[in-house]
C-alpha cells in the first residue's frame, strides 16, 4: 500500500485521546416518536438516569480539569431518548451537579431534541443553564414525513411551535436535517423552508446505517453529489442566505481549510441512563453484537471516567477502531477533511471497526468536496481549489 502524503502532513496521531472534550447524557431512554429511521433501541421505555450518576459525572470533569488546564470547556450535550421526556423536577436534580462547573467556565450545556414537548417551564431550563440548543426538523410536513408520533401521525406541527417558541425566548436553535432517498429530490425546496424558518445554522445528516436502523436504503454516490450542488446553488445563489444561517458541513470543510488538524480523536464517552459507558458513538448504546458484546467499556458506579479511558486502547472496538483510522489515513486522500468518520457507521455497515471506507463518508465528505470543486470558480477560488483538489486523487 502507498502512504498517503496528505495524512503525514495533518501530524495525526491517529490515536484516540486521553481526554475527553465532549460527553454524553442519557437522562432517559424515552422518546415520544417514532420516526421511521430512528437508530435508538428501547426508546418506549421510560428509564432515568439517577442525580447520583450525574454527581460522578461532574466529579469526572472536575477531576480532568484539574490536571488539563488548557482545555476548553466541556460539552456536556443530552441526548439519546427524548431528553425532554424526562420528568422537569428530575431534570433539574439532573443539572444541579453541573452548576458550580458552569458558573467556572469548565462545561457547556447542549441538547438535542425533537421540540415537541417544549414548555415555558423547559424554556427557562434553558435560558437559566446557559444551553445550546439543535433542534431535528427535515422540512416542510410532506418532506418531514418520516418523524411520527407513536400514534403514527406527522409530527411537524408539533416540532414547529417548539420550534417557534424557542425562537421567541431568544434561543435561537440549531436544526439538523435528515435527507433520505425520498426527499433527496426536493432538497432545494427542503433548504429553501429551513431557510425561511430562521435557522442560525442547519445540518444535513444523509440517512445512515447505525444502530437498529440498517435495513433501509441510503443515498448513492451520485445522489449525493446532486444534494449537495443543489445546497450549494441555493446558498450561493440566493441573496442573503449566507448571512442568514451557516451550513454545518461547510463551516467543518471551513476548518481545513483555514489548517485545522486535530492531533487525536476524542472518545465521545456516552453515559447511559444506568451507568453504563460506551466510547466512540452514542449510536453504539444498547446495541449488542455476537463480535463485540454490548460495547460497554465501563460503568461510571464502579470506575472512574478517567480509569475507562486510561485503558481505552485495551478495549477490543476502540483498539480495533484505531486500526481502521491508520488504515483511513494510509489510504485515502479524504482523509484531512474526515479524520476517519464515524464509529457507528463502520460497525452498521462493514460489522467491524478497522475497515478503511463507508458509504456514510463517500456521500458526506467526498461528495461534498466533489460538489465544491463542480461549482468552484477558476479565477476566485483559485486558493480552494488548490487545497481541495489534492483530496480527490486516491479516494478511499
Amino acid at each position: 500500500m502507498t502512504a498517503n502524503p496528505i495524512a503525514t502532513v495533518t501530524g495525526m496521531n491517529i490515536r484516540t485521546a486521553p481526554v475527553f472534550r465532549i460527553v454524553v447524557l442519557q437522562p432517559t431512554t424515552l422518546c415520544n416518536l417514532n420516526c421511521n429511521y430512528c437508530y435508538l433501541p428501547g426508546r418506549d421505555k421510560q428509564n432515568l438516569m439517577a442525580p447520583a450518576a450525574a454527581e460522578l459525572i461532574a466529579a469526572a470533569i472536575t477531576d480532568q480539569a484539574a490536571s488539563n488546564l488548557d482545555l476548553e470547556p466541556v460539552t456536556v450535550l443530552w441526548h439519546g431518548g427524548e431528553p425532554t421526556a424526562t420528568p422537569l423536577d428530575h431534570f433539574r436534580q439532573l443539572l444541579k451537579p453541573f452548576e458550580p462547573l458552569r458558573a467556572d467556565g469548565l462545561i457547556r450545556h447542549s441538547i438535542q431534541t425533537n421540540a415537541t414537548l417544549i414548555t415555558p417551564e423547559w424554556i427557562d431550563v434553558f435560558v437559566t443553564h446557559g444551553f445550546n440548543v439543535s433542534v431535528s426538523l427535515d422540512g416542510p410536513p410532506h418532506l418531514n414525513a418520516e418523524r411520527i408520533n407513536r400514534a403514527g401521525r406527522p409530527a411537524h406541527d408539533q416540532v414547529m411551535a417548539g420550534c417557534r417558541a424557542l425562537q421567541q425566548a431568544g434561543l435561537a436553535p440549531h436544526v439538523i436535517c435528515v435527507i433520505t432517498p425520498a426527499t433527496a429530490p426536493h432538497i432545494r425546496e427542503v433548504i429553501s423552508y429551513l431557510d425561511q424558518a430562521g435557522f442560525p445554522v442547519i445540518g444535513f445528516n444523509f440517512e445512515e446505517h447505525e444502530g437498529i436502523n440498517t435495513g433501509r436504503p441510503m443515498l448513492t454516490r451520485d445522489e449525493a453529489r446532486r444534494v449537495w450542488t443543489e445546497i450549494l446553488t441555493y446558498y450561493r445563489d440566493t441573496p442573503g442566505a449566507a448571512d442568514r444561517f451557516g451550513i454545518r458541513e461547510l463551516m467543518l470543510l471551513a476548518r481545513y481549510l483555514n489548517g485545522y488538524a486535530p492531533l487525536d480523536r476524542d472518545t465521545i464517552p456516552t453515559i447511559c441512563w444506568n451507568g453504563d459507558i460506551v466510547l466512540l458513538s452514542p449510536e453504539l448504546a444498547g446495541v449488542t453484537s455476537p463480535r463485540y458484546g454490548d460495547f460497554v467499556a465501563g460503568n461510571i458506579y464502579k470506575e472512574s471516567l478517567r480509569g475507562v479511558l486510561a485503558r481505552r486502547h485495551s478495549i477490543p472496538y476502540v483498539a480495533e477502531f484505531e486500526r481502521g483510522l491508520a488504515e483511513c489515513a494510509d489510504s485515502c486522500s479524504y482523509w484531512p477533511v474526515c479524520y476517519g468518520g464515524y464509529a457507528s457507521n463502520r460497525y452498521a455497515e462493514r460489522g467491524r471497526f478497522d475497515v478503511a471506507s463507508t458509504q456514510h463518508c463517500r456521500t458526506m465528505r467526498q461528495e461534498l468536496v466533489n460538489a465544491v470543486l463542480d461549482l468552484a470558480d477558476p479565477q476566485q477560488d483559485a486558493a480552494m481549489i488548490r487545497q481541495l483538489t489534492p483530496l480527490t486523487q486516491a479516494p478511499g
